[in-house]
């Protein structure tokens, strides 16, 4: 009798399965949900934050200097905005001059532009260049405080 003939076979091992995977895998996928759910809730947060902003920017886009009272409007547009981003005891009961103070600290971050004192110095009689001239720096002025608010 032949002794290689009472060899039995090789056995090969199964095949190594990707399930479960190791716990690094795991770790790595619960890194990435929670990255995937951080970085949503701050996006979803900041564009609350900045729907009163948009919601202004449209809004001063409607006002034209054929109106009578785009002075006012304005003025009641930034004020609205400054209730929604500052505490409202600072800023609900201010008026005239502690209002163009408030602003101009608070809002602007350009060299402290005239805005408010040129809204407030708005003369009806004015002539059509001057009225659009004033409506132009006012829009700006405003557009560019809204961004920095």
């Amino acid at each position: 009798m032949n002794p290689l003939e009472q060899l039995k076979d090789i056995h090969v091992p199964p095949q190594v399965s990707a399930w479960p995977p190791a716990y690094g895998w795991w770790l790595v996928a619960l890194v990435c949900i929670l990255a995937v759910a951080v970085i949503t809730f701050v996006l979803m947060k900041r564009r609350r934050f900045n729907s009163a902003k948009r919601e202004a920017l449209i809004e001063l886009s409607q006002i034209s200097s054929e109106q009578t009272d785009w002075p006012i409007r304005i003025n009641t547009l930034l004020k609205r905005v400054c209730l929604r981003y500052f505490p409202n005891e600072q800023a609900a009961n201010l008026h005239t001059s502690q209002w163009q103070d408030f602003y101009q600290d608070n809002c602007l971050s350009l060299n402290k532009p005239l805005l408010i004192p040129l809204l407030v110095l708005f003369n009806l009689n004015c002539t059509d260049l001057m009225r659009q001239m004033q409506m132009t720096f006012s829009k700006s002025t405003l557009r560019l405080s809204l961004i920095h608010i």
